[in-house]
């Protein structure tokens, strides 16, 4: 750049004082000598002009190129064919248990002292760490494609120290602006909500929470109302997960609403199947659910439900058929949670939950009732990381056997990614 302007400067210098050559009366042989170093000096000004256009349009389809080229160093998440965003946490629980439970690491109710030892537990372990990937796929319109892969490492079969992967979800789902299709394996439709516990695998199952993820087609439709109220209804059609393969119907409709500036939600459900392992005894169950926000720091939420053979559904506090009468277990229950959250570190929850099998359906030994009660406190070390501590008191009533008691105090150490 600094030759050109030379170059440019020369040239304009020359020509400003062409005309004073001529009124000196400066030679022919002089003029045609200055014309002539003019006319070289504009050849190379021209050379370099070219020599740099070539230059800038070299650069500029390597610009092109670098800019259609797929990244390889994403700066968020990974990428495949289509975006996937890897998600999930690392999880370290120490639990103490002053009796008995049906499984330290994931508490689900109390073993009775008249079967078992009433004994102190101690427990450590990661296995309820979680790993997942979500896919994000090419949009044609209107549908989105959306796919999630989800696993932990919650293998009872394995030892403690070196569990096997566990598959939670896989499925697929086309999105469009007002309904959608699911299928793969997935939460049920039925009991769609759950408590904020630190006992991540016991979740209170058998203890008032019902439902769990099994392989199914669902639909779902989705209604605006006007004012921010909304309907949605889903139906699915589902595999039963343990016992046999006899198919499952689940259906509920959900009206979303506003509540004191918040979005609020409640729920109606209901489930029906045939259990073909048991001669046909059916699956049955109706529930309804409430997510209440009540501000912005303070909400509520709770399940009810009511059904018969719900022991693959974790209600009946793990009981669904009588094996002396081969009759479905009728069973009640349902849980409550109020959660605070009053500053961006802190959290608390607690929470009731109950589950009440019908003494009629049961034999002697058998759980009837079950109630579990927990508090806890989660707060945000760093950006990603938590620590909690929670208490909960379990206490599992026998038919004419001694009822089972348990105090469990749990700490966590989370990861989130």
């Amino acid at each position: 750049m600094h030759r050109i302007k030379a170059l440019l400067m020369t040239a304009i210098f020359s020509l400003t004082f062409l005309p004073g050559a001529f009124a000196d009366d400066q030679s022919r042989e002089e003029l045609l000598e200055r014309v002539s170093v003019l006319e070289n000096e504009v050849a190379q000004l021209k050379a370099i002009i070219s020599n740099m256009q070539n230059k800038q349009y070299k650069v500029e389809r390597k610009v092109e190129e670098i800019t259609a080229a797929p990244s390889t160093a994403p700066s968020k998440g990974i990428t495949s064919k289509h975006k996937v965003k890897l998600y999930g946490f690392l999880k370290l629980d120490a639990t103490y248990d002053d009796s008995k439970t049906d499984d330290a690491d994931a508490s689900r109710f109390a073993q009775s002292p008249s079967t078992f030892t009433n004994e102190e537990e101690f427990s450590m372990t990661a296995r309820n760490s979680r790993l997942g990937l979500k896919y994000f796929g090419p949009q044609e319109y209107p549908a989105k494609v959306f796919g999630n892969l989800e696993l932990d490492f919650y293998d009872t079969s394995s030892a403690h120290h070196s569990t096997q992967l566990r598959m939670r979800h896989a499925f697929v789902e086309l999105q469009y602006p007002k309904w959608s299709v699911l299928a793969g394996q997935t939460w049920d439709v039925f009991g769609p909500l759950g408590p904020a516990t630190l006992n991540t695998n016991g979740y209170l199952w058998n203890g008032g929470n019902i439902g769990f993820r099994r392989s199914q087609i669902r639909l779902t439709n989705k209604f605006d109302l006007n004012d921010g109220n909304k309907v949605t209804t889903q139906l699915s059609l589902n595999r039963n997960a343990n016992t046999d393969n006899s198919p499952i119907v689940e259906g509920r409709a959900a009206y979303t609403f506003p509540f004191l500036g918040k979005e609020s939600t409640i729920g109606i459900e209901s489930l029906y199947g045939e259990d073909t392992s048991t001669d046909d005894v059916p699956y049955w169950a109706m529930g309804a659910d409430l997510s209440l926000k009540l501000g912005s720091k303070l909400s509520l939420k709770g399940e009810f439900f009511r059904g018969s053979n719900l022991n693959d559904f974790l209600a009946g506090i793990g009981q669904g058929v009588n094996a002396t009468t081969n009759d479905g277990i009728d069973t009640v229950g349902g849980w409550a949670q109020l959660s605070y959250k009053p500053h961006d570190k802190y959290t608390f929850n607690a929470g009731y939950g109950i589950d009440t099998p019908k003494k009629r359906d049961l034999n002697t030994g058998n759980r009837y009732k079950n109630e579990v009660i927990f508090a806890n406190v989660m707060y945000s070390l760093l950006k990603d990381v938590k620590l909690g501590l929670e208490y909960s008191y379990f206490e599992t009533k026998y038919l004419n056997a001694d009822n089972g008691k348990n105090n469990k105090v749990t700490t966590s150490v989370i990861y989130n990614f």
